[in-house]
């Protein structure tokens, strides 16, 4: 009986003696991969105004999707499905509740919530032109990244004439390939990186400042980049095309071509031959989810940023 005493108190000793760190470690230190993508967990940690290095209580989308922006969509776990996350608009929304999941909050896009976007911005080059070629990623990308890359510049240099300075947004692993950036350097364009998204927590800071020299923003295909363009009031435009379903792999690019046609049709005036020469700057609002911006105090609220979490 007192061998048995002495077993239950030793381990409500240990329980007591682990609580602290178990507690902070489930309070603190944002852990979820994707939340800190683009830097995207320190804006929103800023817009809050939250001293304390809380952790987010769900998944923030990482980045604009034709899909329903969850990078575990297809999954079949049903405690996955369980778990909250914060998306950009109401179509990301409805894509996730068709996919099983249920606990969905639209908050809008991380990128809506940089704060001073203006103290970002350095002088216009007018009649430049910044380019957001397709990249390859981890899942899915190019069977052939160098030929799909040849082909853009090609169709980039039958409008090249029409601007005065053209840019090369490439992603951190196109930029490592010299091939790949002597594709553009060998016809007088410009190559800049924003840098890796891990571990980058200036990576969008570094898009505003870069975006902001240029008059106009293109890519091949509906992205990131263009919807933060429009955001940033800049002439977006659709140009040249290098998505096509025999030339792609991974399973993510399935469905590629047909969410391209899509948003073609869906917004026709961003494609090169019916801009205009305007900035459709209404689109990105709609895209990046403007209407559902929280407050500072609605964000604390949102993601259960208290400090009786320490306690309850």
């Amino acid at each position: 009986m007192i061998n048995k005493i002495k077993s239950i108190l030793y381990k409500k000793k240990r329980q007591i003696y682990n609580y602290p760190n178990y507690t902070l470690k489930k309070v603190f230190w944002e852990d979820n991969v994707d939340n800190h993508y683009y830097g995207h967990y320190q804006i929103l940690k800023k817009y809050s105004k939250t001293a304390l290095p809380y952790k987010i209580n769900g998944e923030v989308q990482h980045g604009w999707s034709p899909t329903s922006g969850i990078t575990s969509e297809n999954s079949s776990s049903k405690s996955i499905k369980k778990n909250r996350f914060y998306l950009f608009n109401e179509e990301n929304k409805k894509k996730a509740i068709n996919a099983g999941y249920k606990n969905i909050v639209i908050i809008g896009s991380p990128f809506i919530y940089i704060e001073n976007l203006n103290q970002n911005f350095i002088k216009k080059i007018p009649n430049s032109l910044i380019c957001f070629p397709t990249h390859n990623h981890e899942w899915a990308g190019f069977k052939d990244t160098l030929n799909s890359y040849q082909k853009y510049c090609t169709d980039l240099l039958k409008i090249s004439k029409k601007f005065k300075k053209i840019t090369i947004s490439l992603f951190w692993k196109e930029y490592e390939d010299s091939n790949i950036k002597k594709v553009f350097k060998d016809h007088g364009f410009s190559i800049v990186t924003m840098g890796p998204r891990d571990n980058n927590p200036n990576f969008l800071h570094r898009f505003v400042k870069i975006v902001s020299e240029h008059e106009y923003l293109s890519s091949d295909s509906f992205s990131s980049a263009v919807f933060y363009g429009l955001y940033l009031k800049k002439k977006v435009f659709i140009y040249s095309r290098l998505i096509y379903e025999n030339e792609l792999w991974g399973k993510e690019n399935e469905n590629a071509e047909n969410e391209l046609i899509h948003y073609k049709m869906k917004y026709p005036e961003l494609l090169w031959q019916n801009f205009e020469d305007k900035s459709y700057y209404r689109i990105g609002e709609k895209e990046l989810g403007s209407k559902f911006k929280l407050s500072p105090r609605e964000m604390r609220k949102m993601f259960g940023w208290k400090i009786n979490k320490l306690f309850f």
